[in-house]
């Protein structure tokens, strides 16, 4: 029953996402901003809906093949997309490696390194450390 209900509300999503603004998709630019946006907004819930169908909470259905097979290749066509727009901007952006790189340390390292210092402290305070 889960599956289903994910799937219509994946689905409600990647219309509404082709939809808007009243155009259609063959009216919009292949790759703009926008749109790229979008579909890797949609990738990013399926390959979200990907990693939890492989837990054994997702209930046994045809989704559930459906979504532990799909993921793989969202993940490709999302990186494709992210590298596609990096070099894009590369070619087209003055001095946008400059800011890629200080953008990249703001908005991955720091919270990354922010996140771990907060689970290690936390797994240490709780007793969780190694023995």
């Amino acid at each position: 029953m889960y599956s289903l209900v994910i799937f219509l509300v994946v689905f409600l999503i990647f219309v509404y996402s082709c939809i808007s603004d009243g155009k259609e998709v063959r009216e919009k630019a292949v790759f703009s901003k926008e749109y790229s946006m979008s579909l890797k907004g949609m990738l990013s819930i399926i390959i979200v809906i990907h990693h939890y169908s492989l837990s054994s909470l997702f209930d046994e259905s045809v989704l559930q093949t459906f979504y532990r097979m799909i993921g793989y290749p969202c993940v490709a066509v999302f990186f494709f997309i992210s590298g596609y727009g990096i070099a894009y901007s590369f070619k087209n952006k003055e001095n946008y490696g400059q800011r890629f790189v200080k953008g990249k340390i703001w908005n991955i390292v720091l919270p990354y390194m922010v996140s771990t210092c907060v689970y290690f402290t936390a797994r240490v305070a709780w007793g969780g450390g190694q023995k």
